[in-house]
């Protein structure tokens, strides 16, 4: 079915599916007093930027591709001051990676099993650890990702003729567009040519392949028009080379020796699969059946597009060393779940011999250990010194999966079309939030209120000066421009991970010279050194950030604040 007429029943499942997993994990959702997600606050205050006419890498930098920045420029009109607009933007993305998860698992199960593993793969996904806060770069490209893997794939099911041009075209596209987000995930797509290449070459079409990978580059070039056209007609294409491309492969990576290309993915998947619970190992256990049972479903060709999908995108993603950037792992997880499936279908057909096919059963057991992960969760800042009690939470979330997907195999028996549709809505949104609610890494802050955060409570200060400028001092972008409905007016707005020395002495200038009504930092040591002496403390604050306990000092220029606060913490 062409992408053009989707198939309607799918789509709204999708979209129904999305809507409840987005708003209860995403930060940016309008349940969370707002997105405090460092990464997502640099997007949105690099955005808004953009649509107030600062040049991208050349009046502001920011590390990511130029098209995050302007889809999250574009949100900044929906909501200047919040996440909804980029709420909106996840939800749409989500639906049409789910769409395309289900599309891909029809090619290998039943109907109302590739129904009930979307709803898996939404939970495991959207609750994984990589998933972070919500918002990433990762996260916007899974459509992409999926969309790709789909249209291959079904290729291999046919098992017939050559691809039809039009998804060379198309995927060139969104290459394009995965290039100008992050260039690092292009790895998926240089397996997913070296597999049609390896296909092509074996059915001795070459001259088809050499035509479709033309159009493939085409679609990357039309992709890259505007924003060529964006930085050339504001004479900026040396600062897009210069940033986008050279600090990050040069001034960004962790490369600590010459051969740790080699071993650096290997280390980046056990560190993510500690992160996720364990939950890669098992799926690449299912990884393994796949390719190497007689009893599997796939073609050798199908196996190899899933190997080559999954290391190339792995080697994009972990050759830099960036161990503890866990959300770089999230487009592997779908990934695992594709190549994963034949053994899913064969866990299937085995499970009707245990006493765990029962959907009851595998229900109890999924709640069971997601309210164990929940309690964990919700004390991990109390034990968090204690590997023991992280390892047992990590064991619980394993178990919460390994009981949805007992659950998602064995609710065909319900899932009958003499079941009133109300109850089977009820039945999604049940799992839906239940299960996001218990096993998210984010909940902690839902509904919690905005002066209860210091991005809020700081902007009550600054909002106070009409027209009041901001320097987020020494930190990645906090989120306090966004609470203030500030936008940034300075090339090093926030300190980014570069090794740039000059970023920060760029700032220290600014700040010794007195050019903003106010500064935000989060070390005393920066707020009571020397070359702040034009400015004095107004306001300081707790908050918990990623298992840190941080306290913000707002500084405000003597000459406006000739009072002042004591500065007590509090």
């Amino acid at each position: 079915m062409s992408i053009l007429r989707p198939n309607m029943k799918i789509l709204r499942l999708s979209f129904l599916t999305a809507f409840f997993v987005v708003t209860i994990c995403s930060k940016s959702s309008f349940l969370y007093p707002m997105n405090d997600w460092e990464d997502a606050n640099c997007y949105f205050s690099v955005g808004k930027s953009i649509i107030n006419g600062a040049v991208l890498y050349k009046d502001i930098i920011e590390q990511k591709g130029p098209l995050i920045y302007f889809i999250h420029g574009i949100s900044s009109i929906i909501s200047e001051r919040g996440f909804f607009g980029v709420y909106i933007i996840e939800i749409i993305a989500a639906a049409s990676y789910l769409y395309f998860t289900c599309k891909i698992f029809l090619l290998y199960m039943y109907k109302r099993i590739a129904h009930a593993l979307l709803l898996f793969s939404a939970i495991v996904t959207y609750t994984s650890f990589s998933f972070q806060h919500g918002d990433s770069a990762e996260e916007l490209c899974l459509p992409f990702i999926a969309y790709g893997v789909y249209k291959i794939s079904m290729y291999f099911r046919s098992g017939g003729g050559g691809l039809p041009r039009s998804v060379f075209f198309i995927n060139g596209i969104l290459a394009g567009c995965v290039l100008w987000i992050k260039f690092t995930m292009l790895g998926f797509y240089i397996g997913l040519m070296l597999t049609l290449l390896a296909y092509y070459i074996h059915k001795k079409f070459i001259k088809d392949f050499i035509y479709g990978v033309s159009l493939f580059l085409f679609g990357i070039f039309v992709a890259t028009i505007p924003f060529a056209a964006y930085f050339i007609s504001n004479d900026a294409f040396d600062s897009v080379l210069s940033v986008y491309f050279y600090d990050n492969i040069f001034r960004y990576a962790e490369i600590s020796s010459a051969l740790a290309p080699l071993y650096n993915p290997l280390l980046f998947f056990a560190r993510c699969s500690w992160y996720n619970d364990f939950m890669p190992c098992v799926l690449s256990l299912g990884c393994l059946y796949s390719f190497f049972s007689s009893e599997s479903r796939l073609s050798s060709f199908e196996k190899f597009h899933y190997a080559m999908s999954i290391i190339f995108t792995l080697f994009g993603q972990g050759i830099g060393g960036k161990f503890y950037q866990s959300y770089y792992f999230l487009p592997i997880i779908p990934l695992l779940l594709y190549a994963a499936s034949p053994c899913i279908i064969r866990l299937r057909e085995k499970l009707n011999a245990y006493p765990i096919h029962t959907v009851y059963q595998a229900l109890f057991i999924a709640i069971v250990f997601s309210v164990a992960h929940y309690i964990f969760e919700i004390n991990l800042s109390n034990m968090m010194h204690s590997m023991t009690f992280r390892t047992l939470q990590k064991i619980f979330g394993l178990g919460a999966a390994l009981g949805l997907l007992a659950l998602a195999l064995n609710v065909e028996g319900l899932l009958k079309n003499s079941m009133p549709i109300w109850k089977k809505l009820t039945g999604i949104v049940f799992a839906c939030v239940v299960f996001s609610f218990l096993l998210s890494q984010n909940t902690y802050l839902l509904c919690v209120p905005k002066n209860r955060l210091p991005q809020y409570r700081f902007a009550e200060i600054i909002n106070q000066i009409p027209k009041a400028t901001l320097l987020n001092y020494d930190f990645l972008d906090g989120g306090f421009y966004t609470a203030a409905g500030i936008v940034p007016n300075t090339k090093y707005f926030c300190r980014l991970n570069l090794n740039a020395p000059e970023m920060l002495k760029e700032q220290r200038r600014l700040v010794e010279e007195g050019v903003y009504d106010f500064v935000v930092c989060r070390s005393e040591e920066d707020a009571t050194a020397p070359f702040f002496v034009m400015y004095r403390l107004l306001a300081t604050s707790k908050f918990d950030y990623e298992n840190h306990r941080y306290i913000y000092f707002l500084l405000g220029r003597r000459d406006i604040f000739k009072g002042g606060r004591s500065g007590r913490l509090r």
